[in-house]
């Protein structure tokens, strides 16, 4: 156990740790290249095999939006004209009496061009389409695959350039009446089963493990679960982390910077829910893969070291906080609850824009403020991290 408390930069900056250390005896952990990944043409129709077997999904043009036909605009209109004359459109649309005159007259030029029937529906056979880019100030063709049945929607969007900074991402969702939105989270210990369903833990983990063995990821463990609970339903979130040589990263929600000399990937994040019928929702973001075991037990500096580092460099380092982008003063918070050696990326300078390295790091886990609010929202927060090899700080954001 560590404590550590002090007051710094005319009082205005306040450290506090009281915080379990854990970490292997024989100090020693692996190091690893790794570079961002992209999804194939290949796991693309493995995914929707997987998801959709015997069936014949439709590819989701907007996902949500009703498919504009000249009857389509003339029920508009004719909603809209009703709601102004009963005094509703406000309420209806958020928009004053003027604001929706203006939109039924642009309705109104649509209605010559649009089809008297829509289109029909195209069946997907799980092939990647293009023509999606990504939103930013350099946008990036995406290869993308969104498709949707009455109960399931699936969508996968990947870099056409897989030299690119684009990521990719996978998503599905279980379209339940029951929806598990705005659920409330409690946090699992491990290999605990959710009273009240009747999937167990290891059950729930296996079909996890099997959505995982489509691609043949093996190298993913549960960093992270908790039960979900809303009117009367309940479910398992894993969430995910890469492991190396059965060393898994670090919990690690914080964001990269996205191009230039700093890491130009975020972090990979995955989450699944389960629940009694099977998968309910998968988020997999940034996806990575391991290319080398550098290094199967590395030295790592001692516990002693580490708090000697973090006491000499965590003012430094927090100091900014103490003041706006305007000069103006205000005070700054750092607290440390839980104390991790782990493994966490950051940028290989050496190689590609894309390859970085898992190396051994002393990660605190707590919370930051400032004038008494929150700098985040998401739980655990990474709030200092020390390359627990050559000793220096790591600036998650930058990424390295």
């Amino acid at each position: 156990h560590y404590t550590y408390s002090t007051i710094a930069v005319d009082g205005r900056l306040s450290i506090n740790v009281d915080a379990d250390v854990t970490y292997p005896s024989s100090l020693t952990m692996p190091v690893a290249r790794v570079s961002a990944s992209y999804f194939t043409q290949e796991q693309a129709t493995a995914y929707f095999n997987y998801f959709f077997a015997g069936e014949q999904p439709i590819v989701v043009v907007d996902h949500g939006a009703a498919k504009v036909t000249k009857q389509f605009l003339r029920d508009l209109i004719a909603q809209y004209e009703q709601e102004i004359a009963d005094g509703t459109i406000m309420l209806q649309q958020q928009l004053t009496e003027e604001e929706a005159r203006e939109e039924i007259k642009r309705l109104e030029t649509q209605i010559p061009d649009a089809p008297e029937t829509a289109a029909p529906d195209e069946i997907s056979d799980g092939t990647l389409l293009s023509g999606v880019f990504m939103n930013n100030d350099d946008p990036e063709e995406l290869l993308e695959l969104n498709v949707e049945t009455d109960d399931k929607w699936f969508d996968l969007y990947t870099p056409a350039d897989p030299m690119g900074h684009a990521q990719g991402h996978l998503f599905f969702d279980r379209k339940d009446h029951d929806s598990l939105y705005e659920a409330t989270e409690t946090k699992l210990e491990p290999n605990t089963s959710i009273e009240g369903m009747s999937t167990t833990w290891d059950q729930a983990v296996a079909l996890c493990k099997e959505f995982l063995a489509v691609d043949g990821t093996a190298d993913m463990a549960v960093g992270e679960a908790f039960q979900l609970e809303k009117d009367g339903k309940l479910a398992y979130r894993f969430n995910f982390v890469r492991t190396v040589a059965g060393v898994p990263l670090a919990v690690n929600y914080e964001a990269t910077a996205y191009k230039g000399v700093k890491t130009p990937w975020y972090y990979e994040t995955l989450s699944i829910i389960v629940d009694d019928k099977g998968i309910y929702d998968i988020a997999w973001g940034s996806p990575v893969k391991t290319t080398q075991i550098v290094s199967t037990a590395t030295k790592v500096i001692s516990v002693e070291q580490m708090k000697e580092i973090f006491e000499a460099t965590v003012v430094q380092t927090y100091e900014p906080n103490t003041k706006r982008y305007d000069g103006y003063e205000w005070d700054a918070s750092v607290s440390v609850d839980n104390i991790v050696l782990s493994l966490l990326r950051v940028r290989d300078a050496s190689t590609d824009e894309r390859t970085g390295l898992y190396v051994p790091a002393w990660v605190f886990y707590g919370a930051t403020a400032r004038a008494g609010y929150p700098d985040h929202n998401w739980s655990p927060q990474i709030v200092f991290a020390i390359n627990a090899i050559d000793g220096t700080v790591i600036n998650m954001e930058m990424g390295y």
